[in-house]
């Protein structure tokens, strides 16, 4: 129906099904070769020649479905991106049990080319193609009885994108051939008498009483599917009356459930033949076999984030309240202690202007929070980054390890997440304040991210990436990825970061710094990052560090940080180590010894000479240095980091307001970003200084 034409070489099993076994060649509409080759017994083996976009061949060879050893690019391949061959390799994945869970071929790391995903009995339940580790061309869905369905998982993707439906006809071009079909059987779940009893009385419409609605409400949560979806199985949906009931526990269990979930599933409706029916639930337990694989649901990028977290009373994020107690392990300190009263009572106070100015939706509003102030009116408004002042806000609230904080402010965490999560743009995986779509000369439509969306993005990723590390939130996790995503589209190539996006080749050290803590946060949450972008960030730290003075410079070796124009005269370039600040702290995120680093410990000895000062009248006063620098002589140690904390908290502590609406917060007149950020901006600056030795652990500890 396409154009695409074929000739291959088939053979027909003896109970009629068929399968690829040996000469395939293909052509597309307009008559040119797509691919050349053989299959041995429905897998592609021996040499092949694939052409790619842009009209390059690629040869080789496929040893069972999977490309093996050696490959030619193709001669059109930049020549910046050329090397002699892509050397491959098969790699497989086990679950927990030590099942096959998924296997395919990997290119320097990233998946490329055919990959397969399993369930646990080993039947297939996706197959598809990666480039360069992101899906493209056609991917196929398999229901556990081996049939294809083109209605659900299934679909044709574009650099990572699900783009269209797959059409509804089975596509001949295939990598391994169909499973013959199997009788369904009940999904594995563990032994819960509790959600089996709760399952069973709501499918009876036992709801009277208090016991029978808290059943109801325990199986309307997600532990409850599998336990819903064996019911359904064990209904005799030959009879009108167990037709009824899939109907009616789907629309009273699965649908709440699932409830924003935009891909076509289930479908259960009165009055439908058996085999319909059947066919609804094999769609609804292949829905929650992706849900269950979160690889394959985040590398399909499946809109789902709503649905596996939404709770009975519509709580987007119910599930997700601040830690208790940081995790093991990792880059988080293990320490609860609070070096004096003071600090602590700072900490409480700042957080609770935060709660107390907090907008109903989740955000902080840079602009508008004075709508919440009583009783009299806070100043400081600040622009329209709502998003990287709501991403800074949380950060300060989970690096704040009081569990009697953490249970007061639990509700407007949860709200503030939920908030960040569904501002992010599900296209591109971008976070930003504002953004704009530009048409180019073709007619083609780019969307374009004004302003800071770079580091709104980072900021956001940051947030995100601790509260999947610190909740355990799935949800938190896959937008971390989208955005993640998005930082690696919107990195220069072979290098770093700047302020646009599409990337114009412009970088400077803050954008790039922002974005290296957001991709080692996530990678720390179990976001895979390419490795690529760390190097290439790592190596433009070194380029703007001047190996003399180990400044380092914003746009420049060695030179000054940032300032706006107009800004210079009040706050001079030369009381402030922003950037030498923000470098030490990605240096030692990205594994350089403290103590063999030769740019860390010039650093320090450029920090300890501007250590924090309040003093308005000589520029000295610098809210994001401050932060940075906390940071980085946390990682120092020693006699350097003891200096350095004394004066920071002096100059930090005694200048929080203590009076009026605005108490607990810092004012941001001072600052030279604090025309941007606003109140909300600042206070959440300080907080995150004083919260950063009990934030990240000392290297080596």
């Amino acid at each position: 129906p396409d154009g695409v034409r074929v000739r291959c070489e088939v053979e027909t099993r003896a109970d009629g099904s068929r399968f690829l076994n040996g000469f395939y060649r293909q052509w597309d509409a307009a008559g040119q070769d797509v691919c050349i080759g053989e299959y041995r017994n429905g897998e592609r083996h021996g040499k092949w020649q694939l052409r790619i976009e842009g009209g390059g061949f690629e040869s080789g060879a496929y040893a069972n479905g999977f490309r093996s050893g050696p490959w030619q690019p193709p001669a059109s391949r930049p020549s910046r991106q050329k090397r002699v061959v892509d050397s491959f390799a098969v790699a497989t994945r086990f679950d927990q049990a030590g099942n096959k869970s998924a296997e395919g071929c990997l290119l320097d790391g990233a998946p490329h080319d055919v990959w397969i995903f399993y369930r646990e009995d080993g039947s297939r339940l996706l197959e598809g193609t990666y480039r360069c580790g992101l899906p493209e061309g056609v991917w196929l869905a398999y229901h556990a009885d081996g049939r294809l369905d083109p209605r659900l998982i299934s679909g044709v993707y574009r650099k990572g994108r699900r783009v269209a439906d797959v059409p509804p006809w089975e596509p001949r071009v295939r990598f391994a051939p169909a499973l013959a079909p199997r009788p369904v059987s009940f999904l594995p779940a563990p032994a819960d008498v509790a959600l089996e009893a709760a399952v069973a009385a709501a499918l009876a419409k036992s709801q009277s009483g208090r016991s029978s609605h808290e059943a109801a409400v325990l199986a309307e949560t997600p532990a409850a599917v599998p336990y819903v979806l064996n019911a359904m199985l064990a209904l005799d949906l030959a009879t009108e009356e167990g037709r009824g009931k899939a109907d009616a526990a789907e629309e009273l269990l699965l649908k709440p459930i699932f409830a924003g979930n935009e891909l076509p599933c289930g479908g259960i409706e009165r009055g439908m033949s058996e085999e319909a029916v059947r066919l609804g639930l094999l769609r609804w337990r292949m829905l929650w076999e992706v849900v269950r694989n979160q690889p394959v649901r985040l590398l399909l990028d499946i809109p789902l984030g709503k649905t596996t977290l939404t709770s009975p009373g519509g709580s987007v994020l119910a599930q997700i309240g601040p830690p208790a107690t940081p995790p093991p392990g990792g880059f988080f300190s293990p320490s609860f202690g609070r070096q004096g009263k003071a600090l602590d009572h700072a900490l409480e106070r700042g957080l609770d202007w935060f709660a107390r100015h907090q907008e109903g939706d989740g955000r902080l509003d840079c602009a508008g929070f004075p709508s919440r102030c009583s009783p009299n009116q806070c100043d400081g408004e600040g622009s329209i980054y709502d998003v990287g002042v709501t991403a800074l806000a949380l950060l300060a609230f989970m690096g704040d390890f009081n569990v009697e904080r953490h249970a007061r402010h639990r509700e407007r965490v949860i709200r503030a997440l939920a908030w960040l999560v569904k501002s992010q743009d599900p296209t591109t995986g971008v976070f930003a304040s504002t953004s704009e779509n530009y048409a180019l000369a073709d007619g083609t439509i780019v969307h374009a991210v004004s302003g800071r969306g770079n580091m709104e993005t980072a900021l956001a990723v940051m947030a995100l990436s601790e509260a999947a590390v610190l909740c355990d939130s799935t949800v938190c996790r896959a937008a971390a990825e989208r955005g993640e995503r998005f930082l690696e589209m919107a990195r220069n190539p072979y290098k770093a970061w700047g302020e646009d996006y599409p990337p114009a080749g412009n970088n400077n050290m803050s954008a790039t710094g922002f974005c290296i803590i957001a991709l080692v946060e996530a990678r720390e949450a179990g976001v895979p990052v390419d490795p690529a972008a760390l190097e290439g960030a790592r190596l433009f730290l070194d380029e703007m560090t001047d190996a003399n003075t180990w400044r380092t410079g914003w746009g420049g070796k060695g030179g000054p940080s940032a300032r706006q124009a107009g800004m210079h005269e009040r706050w001079p370039e030369t009381k402030t180590e922003a950037m030498t600040a923000l470098a030490m702290h990605c240096r030692v995120l990205l594994g350089e010894d403290v103590e063999k680093s030769a740019a860390l410990r010039g650093g320090a000895d450029l920090l300890r000479k501007q250590l924090p000062l309040w003093d308005d009248q000589e520029g000295t006063i610098d809210y994001i240095y401050w932060m940075f620098g906390t940071r980085a002589m946390w990682h120092m140690g020693g006699a350097d980091w003891d200096k350095w904390y004394e004066r920071m908290l002096d100059a930090v502590i005694k200048t929080q307001r203590q009076d009026g609406c605005e108490k607990g917060s810092w004012d941001p007149q001072f600052d030279p970003w604090g025309h941007e950020g606003g109140r909300v901006y600042a206070t959440a600056m300080m907080l995150l200084a004083l919260e950063a030795p009990f934030r990240f652990a000392r290297p080596g500890s």
